[in-house]
């Protein structure tokens, strides 16, 4: 690791050289002469590495050690290391930007260090010059080909890394890699196509196996001898020679060996669909290897479609399900009053508490008018009012209760308290005094009061009390969000019905004349006398 320096084959007593170290080395001690005796302790130690950034070829030789990418040189003279590469790095200076890693991602070309490399192969090299190396049975520049079947003697091998146990002399081999076949020569069967005498496959359907060969299909195993040959099926084939493909329902999916059911919720097409479809509102989730159709929840929807099993981890509710509109005050409140007004069994008092509540919804105020009128019954009673206020009867809601009846006839007509519900938002208080003035007109006393749509809403038959006070606070919140709206459009009055026919006599008072009584006694009379003759 140096040179002799000022030193030369000869050295006088009391004399000393210096010899010299090579670079990266550095001199200890001296060579000296005394008395004849030569004294040496000088030595070459090596220094501590260095790092050069600039310079592949620096080996460490010298001291000097190519490391780049963060790396840290470590070591002395001539056994140099470069290690901490920066993340991606590698090499013996750090040199080698990211070594190659596999993807099952077929667009995967390198550039990025992931290289589409599939059944079993090996990556190698660095990005951008990736490389795929196949393990036996496949094949291609990223292993994806199954290689073509190659027969063995080992009969152990199976055709999954494409060789396949079968006699060279006595079978023929087939397929590719994963889906290896022998076919044995008549006569020939077993394992490999070794046994003299064994079932071989065949594909005539006429082959029942007396003769040794056995109509087998599908990738089916011939097992037995001539006589007794029977056919084992790959799982997704059944039947005596393997003929037919399993078939499974649509509550059921193939899962490569056997039919399995769809979780709840899903269903499949049936055959060999290896998948289930989840219904509408039910997502693809996984927990552990379980695969089920989970409901989207609180309200949230989503169209039919999740495949399940699926891949990953499976679907995420919130990324899959969409949130319900948010409802409004005013339709939380509409809700309530429908709940409200299915408990009333009278239509009557149904139509006046929906006008009630809408009114109360919306801020509207309620009058009640109020008269009595003679009728025969509640209905006319209402009619009549209608008629005689000028008013149509699509208009508020009327409801009679009888009051009394007239007496001393043999058939009586009743009075009825006709209270009439109307909101400002179909009839405005001009229309009321026009109303008012037209019943009185006709000899009829009529009252018009405001009515808090609440307390009256419970004074009906049938509104349940707490689902009331429930309404009660949804309406105030509703009602504080509408905007003002313009008067109703005024009402026209209806035409005035043609008069009545006089009425029939039909009605006996104790002060009708005697004349009557006594014209029905001859009629009688005479009646009598006709049958007796």
């Amino acid at each position: 690791n140096g040179g002799v320096g000022d030193c030369n084959s000869a050295l006088t007593h009391g004399a000393s050289c210096t010899p010299t170290c090579n670079a990266g080395y550095t001199l200890s001690g001296q060579m000296s002469c005394s008395a004849g005796i030569l004294t040496d302790t000088t030595k070459c130690d090596p220094d501590p590495c260095t790092a050069s950034l600039d310079n592949p070829n620096k080996n460490g030789d010298d001291g000097v050690f190519y490391c780049i990418n963060d790396g840290i040189v470590t070591g002395t003279t001539g056994s140099c290391l470069c290690s901490g590469c920066r993340d991606g790095y590698g090499g013996p200076g750090c040199e080698t930007a990211g070594a190659c890693s596999a993807s099952s991602d077929s667009t995967k070309d390198g550039g990025d260090g992931t290289f589409y490399c599939i059944n079993g192969g090996t990556v190698s090299g660095t990005a951008g010059s990736c490389e795929c190396t196949c393990k036996s049975g496949y094949e291609g520049s990223s292993c994806e080909a199954a290689s073509v079947c190659t027969a063995s003697s080992d009969s152990t091998k199976d055709g999954s890394d494409g060789a396949l146990h079968c006699s060279a002399q006595y079978g023929t081999i087939g397929g590719t890699t994963g889906s290896c076949t022998c076919t044995c020569d008549v006569g020939y069967g077993g394992s490999g196509c070794e046994t003299v005498g064994a079932c071989s496959a065949s594909a005539d359907s006429n082959k029942d196996g007396s003769d040794g060969t056995f109509y087998c299909i599908n990738g089916g195993t011939v097992s037995g001898s001539a006589g007794s040959c029977e056919c084992t099926c790959k799982p997704e084939y059944e039947g005596k020679s393997c003929q037919t493909r399993k078939s499974c329902t649509t509550e059921q999916y193939f899962d490569g060996s056997t039919c399995q059911a769809c979780p709840t919720y899903s269903s499949s097409t049936g055959g060999n669909s290896t998948s289930c479809t989840c219904a509408a509102n039910t997502f693809a989730s996984k927990s552990g290897n379980t695969w089920t159709c989970a409901n989207c929840t609180d309200g949230a929807t989503k169209a039919a479609g999740s495949v399940v099993p699926g891949t990953g981890g499976g679907e995420k509710e919130k990324d899959v399900c969409t949130a319900p509109p948010t409802e409004t005050v005013k339709e939380k409140a509409d809700k309530t009053r429908d709940v409200m007004l299915s408990g009333i069994k009278n239509e009557k008092m149904k139509k006046r508490a929906k006008l009630l509540a809408d009114a109360a919804t919306t801020g509207k105020k309620v009058r009640k008018m109020s008269a009595k009128l003679t009728a025969s019954d509640a209905e006319t009673a209402c009619s009549d009012y209608y008629t005689k206020a000028g008013l149509s009867s699509s208009l508020g809601a009327c409801v009679a209760m009888a009051a009394s009846r007239r007496r001393g006839r043999a058939l009586t007509a009743t009075t009825y308290d006709v209270s009439v519900f109307f909101s400002d938002a179909e009839v405005d208080d001009s229309t009321l005094t026009v109303a008012t003035n037209a019943l009185k007109a006709e000899g009829i006393s009529v009252e018009v009061n405001d009515v808090d749509p609440i307390v009256e809403l419970g004074t009906i038959e049938g509104v349940d009390s707490s689902t009331l006070e429930t309404f009660k606070a949804q309406a105030t919140a509703a009602a504080a969000t509408m905007p003002p709206s313009p008067p109703p459009p005024p009402v026209s009055s209806p035409p005035p019905p043609p008069p009545p026919p006089p009425p029939p006599n039909l009605i006996e008072d104790d002060d009708d004349h005697a004349s009557a009584h006594q014209g029905f006694f001859l009629l009688l009379t005479m009646t009598a006398l006709n049958f007796i003759l």
